[in-house]
């Protein structure tokens, strides 16, 4: 194909083959840039802005997008019913694939609306795209699809698979084809060797004692949590259950493995947009390998969920597709469900996506938000914050300022509160501004802790660059450098903000309000926090107040009005109790 001079090449991802730069390049977003070191100055690339500023869109697309997961859902299973000559309820299915269904949705309406963006902002334009043949974007789980920097949500070929798809649907005319192949592995998660452990050692005495409440994936209960629990509830009352979190059952490449015969029955045929019509297209050779060729293995593996009464997890709905199986087959014996909270923003954030898959379990133990729409939303004290109350340990001369980043993923991954690719620069040159207002003095005080996960964007290479006196440390727990610490600095509403609260270490907080936007009932917490020193809308206004305090933040943080604010902060959204195991005893008895 002859490709006219003038027009712009359309880069949409970090595989440099795809750039041709004989052409005038137009980016579809930083992300482009996260293989070649990291981006920080736009200026010298014509690249698309963000599809989703003001961050009001965000919402506004995640409730499209739960609307679609709502009509589909019931056509996909259905479909997955008559496949397996099977006639389980939407329950069932909504158990095995919500999590991956509204993910899925979220990121193919993602890239559809950013290719729709560029067409009517730089209609005379061309891009490589693969064959047609190789657009198949199968996973084999929900953790293989979207689980860490591996997973195929955050790898280049598998986005370029998704935006060949919508390029093929939208502007087939502007789409260059380009053979590229690329080895595709599953990404298979593993416990890590303190759980591994945890869970060979509790193995026999858990068979030996079932009962009618069955727990797993309970990331913030250690044995001897789970060994009290037992003791007050009853040995053969309480059963904390373990499960592979992926039986892998692929000895193929996912290509081969997957069935055009069953596939082909998974055609859905009606729609109302052309959004849904693509998205409905796309399902048949998305939807995870699990639940379609290997389902028989899984669902035949089942036992043991007789006579239950009470199902539970944090992380299960997500990344165990043995205890979904688990779950959803005992949902077909009238066994109640329930999801723990594992993570900030639930009740206060605009737009939390997987709080709406949470509300599906029919029961939310939540860190102490209600619900005036949903009386199942329960408060429980959270174990982890419990075991940090007040431990911040004030008679020890410490200096340290303990600032903590955020991650910032290389590909879209869900219309939450979260820190998009889009933003990395005006993130990280936040960041910046923030330790340039700092006094010297006090920034040669700085630990800076990011999160644990590949560094892309090289971000302590940027850190370093401007700031070299500046500490990192990645291999202390972050609770122990808070609890030392002299300061704590949050630059986003994240779990780290609420363990500082309950730590009761002189917290202060900033982040871009525009961009993380608060639930209405929500908003007078956030307002009291601001109007007492602690929450700041720019880096710079924060930077001041922990100059202005450094030399003695205890007057400051416990003082009468500072306490008060905080203590209503963590009743609502960390609740955090001493005798959180005897709440959760008097709770959990009631299903027996």
């Amino acid at each position: 194909m002859v490709i006219n001079d003038s027009r712009y090449c359309l880069v949409t991802t970090a595989i440099n083959d795809f750039w041709d730069k004989d052409h005038q390049l137009l980016f579809l977003g930083p992300w482009c840039f996260a293989n070649q070191g990291g981006v920080f100055d736009m200026n010298d690339v014509l690249i698309m802005t963000s599809p989703w500023k003001p961050a009001y869109r965000i919402k506004e697309a995640s409730d499209y997008c739960y609307q679609i997961y709502n009509k589909i859902l019931p056509q996909i299973s259905t479909k997955l019913n008559k496949i397996h000559n099977v006639s389980h309820p939407v329950e069932y299915w909504r158990v095995l694939l919500g999590y991956w269904l509204l993910h899925f949705i979220h990121i193919v309406y993602d890239k559809y609306i950013r290719i729709e963006a560029v067409l009517n902002q730089y209609p005379d334009f061309f891009t490589y795209v693969l064959p047609s043949e190789r657009c198949k974007p199968i996973s084999y789980s929900y953790s293989d699809f979207q689980f860490g920097i591996d997973s195929k949500s955050q790898s280049d070929y598998y986005i370029l698979k998704l935006i060949s798809i919508v390029t093929y649907e939208l502007c087939p005319e502007k789409a260059v084809v380009k053979d590229y192949a690329s080895d595709e592995m599953v990404n298979i998660r593993k416990h890590g060797w303190k759980r591994r452990w945890l869970n060979y050692l509790k193995t026999p005495f858990e068979s030996s004692f079932r009962g009618k409440i069955v727990l797993s994936k309970m990331g913030h209960l250690d044995i001897n949590d789970c060994l009290r629990l037992k003791t007050k509830i009853g040995l053969s009352n309480l059963d904390f259950r373990e499960f592979l979190l992926t039986d892998l059952q692929i000895k193929t490449s996912l290509m081969r493995k997957m069935s055009a015969e069953m596939r082909d029955r998974l055609m859905i045929m009606d729609y109302d947009d052309r959004f849904e019509a693509l998205l409905k297209k796309t399902i048949i050779d998305a939807i995870p390998i699990c639940y379609v060729e290997d389902y028989i293995h899984y669902s035949s593996s089942v036992s043991n969920n007789a006579g239950l009464n009470l199902i539970g997890s944090e992380l299960g709905w997500g990344h165990s597709e043995r205890f979904k199986f688990f779950a959803a087959d005992a949902v077909l014996k009238g066994t109640q469900l329930a999801e723990f909270q594992h993570g900030a923003g639930y009740g206060s954030m605009l737009s939390v996506p997987i709080e709406d898959l949470a509300f599906e379990r029919g029961i939310l133990y939540s860190w102490g938000h209600t619900s005036k729409d949903n009386n199942n939303v329960i408060p429980l004290p959270s174990p982890h914050l419990s075991k940090l109350i007040d431990s911040h340990t004030f008679n020890i001369k410490n200096n340290n300022i303990v600032f903590v980043g955020n991650s910032v993923v290389t590909y879209f991954v869900r219309f939450g509160f979260a820190v998009y690719s889009d933003n990395v620069a005006d993130y990280f040159n936040s960041k910046k501004d923030f330790f340039s207002a700092l006094l010297e003095k006090n920034r040669k005080n700085i630990i800076y802790r990011q999160h644990k996960i590949k560094d892309k964007w090289q971000e302590f290479k940027f850190i370093k660059k401007s700031f070299p006196e500046i500490q990192f440390d990645l291999k202390t727990k972050l609770v122990g450098l808070m609890r030392k610490a002299n300061i704590v600095v949050v630059d986003h509403p994240g779990t780290s903000a609420l363990e500082a609260f309950v730590i009761n270490t002189p917290t202060v907080l900033y982040w871009d309000h525009d961009g993380y936007l608060v639930r209405p009932e929500a908003e007078p917490y956030f307002q009291a926090l601001r109007d007492t020193g602690i929450l700041y809308k720019d880096p710079v206004s924060a930077a001041e107040k922990v100059n202005e305090i450094f030399d003695n933040p205890g007057e400051w943080w416990l003082s009468n009005e500072v306490q008060g604010v905080r203590k209503k902060f963590c009743d609502r959204f960390a609740y955090a109790r001493k005798d959180w195991i005897d709440v959760w005893v008097k709770e959990l008895r009631k299903f027996l």
